[in-house]
């Protein structure tokens, strides 16, 4: 007969340990001990800009949040740090030219040869367990909940904790720079948990979706089904794990004093984990702590006596004193108290290099402010069980700590990386970032324009400063996008050198220039009056008229007589309108005017490529009378050629000379449109002060959330100006020392970071080429090589071989 006795052997497996019990709503988990579990991954505040008050304040709003919540409550915050992606595929982009695609592929060998780069994610965890059914049955004869439907106990308890969930999220809002809610998504048509995902990654070590479809099998067989090796170095699945817990603390803190631990250069996941008394049970706890230290401040032999003038310990005295103020504050609701356990778990498939992690993170821990920390050996079970999200009962440290010390604690700072894909919904989904640049703290950086679907970008520094580099180096990467075009209105021909690659240079506004072409604002009347009759009195405008009803009605009625006619220039407008004010405004702009060699063509000659260049130096110094107008014709020709597929318009200088109160509401709606139609804008300029006196910058502000920032050695000399943009102190010092054509400052709504562009030879060959030697050499070998040129160029400038 066969013995069944082995198939039952009642030891405990992996899944056994495990305090997951099954997916009760999206986002929330059940514990075997009947609590409610819900996540969030979350982007702390950079440190690095942030000030003193800030990060003070910061810390406030964290410690009401969190001394709010009491017994039954608990706290998990996982700092996970990482490799961070690398370079974007070449299979990722599709650069038109080889010049960019060589660009290209020159930094992804620069930014792999500069060994492993790690980045920092962090995610928090509430875990609530319920009062006992007994006690809610109390409650109820208590509280009359007046004729809503009974419902059981464990979906009213569920509905309690969604509500008080989405009562902390909005709480945290107001403490990180970003919160998201670990639930479902949807991935390629099919759908995955989030929350699932975490769970495995902090039981195994191991990143990878796990599907929402449901299943028999609970929790804790579906992620813990995995090899496990209990010891002093537990291994799980392949990995061995050691595991570091900190023991010691300084006699005091403040905000963020452990960030610094949150950048090592080294894989690990670094728990936190939080216990909540509620404030009578802390107030107890403390009281006993109290009394403890009063028995020590005078002896056994004095009270025994009744000593009048007794021996008085001050250190017991002033720990008595101590307590009674914390516990002032529990009873003020300011503090509430909890038991704190704070872990680093660190895993690798080969023992020896995870005791040399562990050796360098030992090190690290045991020289920062006075922790002290231990590596576990009999206890690393119950010590890597207890970070796991949920777990309540293993590895519980019995010290108090207050809830403003836990802040002080907790790795809530980030170092913001940009995100990791292009969020432009509008974009291929999984399109790479446009541009990787370096950044301090090993971290790379993911620089993307936009914010969510809003591209518009601001560009501020001084001259020198390496704006024009900036603006270039962007054009080359915006090409990485597929059916991408580019229209860049540059100045000094900055963007010669890109424009030969495959693109359209068109100077504007030279006398006698063989690039200008002719401009017919006209030429498009049948299929958009409204906009020439809009246009017409932007020029009476910008010749001092005010335009007048009747004036309005001239122009309807001279427009409306040459629809249809192959004559659509200014002057057959001049002929065919009867105001004579209208006639002498707009004849500056005709053959007989100063501006008719711009605006007075019958049909329009300018073409566009997938990256055009206009440019507008020379048009610049004839005025806001010619500039604005010619602006204005080509943002609408532009916008016309639109079509859904990624789209740029880069602006320099140049866009200032729209701040007439006319056209403020026409940008505002322009930037409106354009975000509808995939275009972004970007607007560059060196005169900060100028900007602001414009009158539109606030308008910008709010319509533009991307900023870029310059060097600026007098940033302290100009602070007020940069307050005005929305910076502080901190930042602006970060502007004063930054070094200039190397660093540039980032600033979104989601964060802002010092970069680095990592420009190397081949890429300075092309986007540094703005000096007139440089664009008359490039003249000449595009008129002698044609499309060619860059063959013979990058051999002069030494970087390729004469036998290549």
């Amino acid at each position: 007969m066969l013995s069944l006795k082995s198939y039952r052997d009642t030891a405990k497996g992996l899944p056994d340990l495990l305090n997951w019990a099954a997916l009760v709503d999206d986002g929330v988990m059940l514990g075997k001990d009947g609590s409610f579990t819900a996540g969030w991954r979350f982007t702390g505040m950079d440190v690095d800009t942030a000030t003193n008050l800030e990060r003070n304040a910061m810390t406030a709003r964290l410690n009401q949040t969190l001394s709010s919540l009491g017994s039954g409550y608990m706290l998990h915050v996982d700092t996970i740090r990482e490799i961070a992606d690398s370079y974007p595929d070449a299979e990722s982009s599709a650069f038109p030219h080889p010049v960019m695609q060589m660009m290209d592929d020159s930094r992804r060998l620069f930014f792999e040869s500069q060994g492993d780069k790690f980045a920092t994610r962090s995610v928090l965890f509430i875990t609530w367990r319920p009062t006992t059914k007994r006690l809610s049955k109390v409650t109820d004869l208590l509280f009359d909940h007046g004729d809503t439907k009974r419902v059981s106990l464990a979906q009213r308890n569920l509905a309690l904790f969604k509500e008080r969930m989405s009562e902390l999220e909005k709480s945290f809002a107001n403490v990180f720079s970003s919160i998201t809610r670990l639930k479902l998504v949807e991935r390629d048509g099919q759908p995955f948990d989030e929350l699932l995902s975490y769970l495995r990654y902090s039981l195994t070590g191991q990143w990878y979706p796990v599907s929402a479809a449901c299943t028999p099998l609970p929790l804790d067989s579906l992620l813990g089904s995995v090899e496990c090796w209990p010891g002093f170095q537990p291994k799980i699945g392949e990995q061995y794990t050691s595991v570091i817990s900190i023991d010691g603390f300084p006699d005091f803190s403040h905000p963020n004093m452990l960030h610094h631990l949150s950048l090592m250069n080294v894989e690990f996941r670094w728990s936190t984990r939080f216990i909540f008394f509620d404030s009578r049970e802390a107030h107890q706890l403390l009281d006993k702590e109290r009394k403890n230290w009063d028995q020590k401040v005078t002896s056994f032999r004095d009270k025994l006596l009744k000593n009048p003038d007794p021996k008085v310990d001050e250190d017991a005295l002033e720990m008595v004193t101590q307590y009674q103020a914390a516990q002032n504050e529990v009873s003020a609701g300011r503090l509430n108290y909890g038991q704190y356990t704070s872990t680093f778990v660190l895993r690798h498939v080969d023992r020896e290099v995870l005791q040399e992690v562990t050796e360098f993170v030992v090190s690290v821990l045991n020289n920062t402010l006075g922790l002290t920390c231990r590596v576990e050996s009999l206890n690393a079970t119950e010590a890597l069980l207890g970070t796991l999200p949920s777990d309540s009962l293993y590895n519980i440290r019995r010290p108090l700590l207050s809830t403003l010390n836990l802040c002080h604690l907790l790795p809530i700072a980030s170092i913001w990386t940009g995100e990791a894909y292009c969020p432009c919904p509008f974009y291929p989904v999984a399109s790479p970032p446009m541009m990787m640049c370096t950044a301090t703290g090993n971290t790379p950086f993911r620089l993307n324009l936009h914010v969510d679907d809003v591209g518009h970008t601001l560009i501020f520094g001084p001259t020198g400063a390496g704006k024009s580099t900036l603006l270039a180096m962007l054009v080359a990467q915006m090409h990485r996008y597929p059916n991408a075009r580019v229209f860049a209105f540059d100045k000094k021909y900055s963007m010669f050198a890109m424009s030969q690659l495959g693109g359209l240079h068109l100077d504007i506004g030279s006398v006698g220039s063989r690039e200008a072409p002719a401009f017919a604002p006209l030429a498009d009347l049948d299929s958009d009056f409204e906009w020439c009759c809009e246009y017409i009195e932007q020029l009476l405008v910008l010749q001092g008229e005010t335009v007048t009803p009747e004036m309005r009605e001239s122009i309807f009625k001279a427009l409306s007589d040459m629809r249809g006619s192959s004559r659509l220039s200014m002057t057959e407008f001049c002929a065919q309108v009867q105001d004579q004010r209208i006639k002498t405004a707009v004849g500056y702009y005709t053959i007989n005017g100063r501006a008719g060699d711009l605006l007075d063509a019958e049909s329009s000659s300018l073409t566009f490529a997938d990256f055009t260049v206009f440019e507008i130096d020379q048009l610049m110094k004839r005025g806001d009378r010619d500039l604005v107008p010619v602006l204005s014709y080509l943002f609408r020709t532009i916008e016309r050629q639109l079509d859904g597929n990624p789209s740029f318009i880069l602006i320099d200088e140049g866009w200032i000379a729209l701040k007439h109160p006319v056209f403020k509401d026409m940008l505002v709606e322009w930037l409106k449109e354009l975000r509808k139609l995939n275009c972004l804008v970007l607007l560059a300029t060196q005169a900060l002060n100028e900007a602001i006196k414009s009158g539109i910058l606030d308008v910008l502000m709010e319509s533009c959330p991307t900023q870029i920032f310059l060097p600026n050695p007098k940033a302290g000399q100009f602070a007020k100006t940069y307050h005005q943009f929305g910076l502080n102190d901190k930042q602006i010092d970060l502007l004063k020392n930054a070094v200039r054509k190397r660093d540039y400052y980032v600033h979104q709504p989601t964060g802002s970071r010092l970069v680095d562009l990592s420009l190397d030879k081949l890429a300075l060959a092309f986007v540094g080429a703005s000096d007139k030697e440089s664009v008359n050499t490039i003249r000449q070998l595009v008129s002698e090589h044609g499309e060619n040129w860059y063959l013979p160029y990058l051999k002069q400038q030494h970087i390729l071989e004469d036998d290549e």
